[in-house]
């Protein structure tokens, strides 16, 4: 499997630079055999790739492996790219299709043992505060979470989100609306635990 890194491009000089282009010319110039624009796309979207994945794997391993796996899919599948897609949308629907072959193939195994939360050592509140996201965000229904992660971790548009789902503007718009209602009431208690302890390390 091709490793992936950050570096930049050898002819450009700042990523200042990197940045003026948009998607569309950095696939034009690798199809028109500029390969080491290649690395470009991977410097833009490896880091929202790999955190959209982590959210649906729990594992930053698999994350990681799986990153890397849409980055060699991406270099395979540039020269079906269509003027009309979205970069960002095409991206993400290649991660969103890896992530569904990876969950059949894994879909026979058995699920990990759950843990005791009585069992949990005693957490601090940030700490608890990121795990209660995290379980939050497996409580939303797959659709949900999916909309709400490619919005808030991908920075996609509603439009974009659409094309990677299939589903309409309007219904993406719901779901993310959804998604965000139940988070804000699940994580209630410990958005006020936190609050509360720092109200009270402020008045020491």
């Amino acid at each position: 499997v091709t490793k992936w890194s950050a570096h930049s491009i050898d002819n450009i000089k700042t990523r200042s630079c990197l940045e003026a282009y948009e998607d569309i010319d950095i696939v034009q110039k690798v199809l028109s055999g500029e390969k080491e624009w290649y690395r470009v796309i991977v410097e833009r979207y490896q880091n929202p790739i790999y955190s959209f994945l982590l959210r649906f794997t729990g594992s930053h391993s698999q994350a990681e492996d799986l990153a890397q796996e849409v980055f060699v899919r991406v270099t395979r599948s540039v020269e079906r790219y269509q003027e009309s897609d979205r970069s960002r949308a095409w991206v993400f629907t290649i991660a969103k299709r890896l992530l569904a072959d990876r969950r059949r193939s894994l879909a026979r195994k058995p699920p990990p043992a759950e843990i005791d939360a009585a069992a949990e050592p005693a957490v601090p509140p940030v700490q608890r505060l990121r795990h209660g996201i995290e379980r939050s965000l497996q409580d939303l229904s797959e659709p949900d979470r999916e909309c709400f992660l490619l919005r808030e971790l991908g920075g996609l548009s509603y439009d974009e989100i659409g094309d990677v789902t299939g589903q309409t503007n309007a219904a993406v718009r719901s779901r993310i609306h959804r998604a965000r209602t139940a988070l804000r009431a699940q994580l209630a208690p410990e958005l006020k635990q936190l609050r509360a302890n720092c109200l009270g390390r402020n008045d020491v």
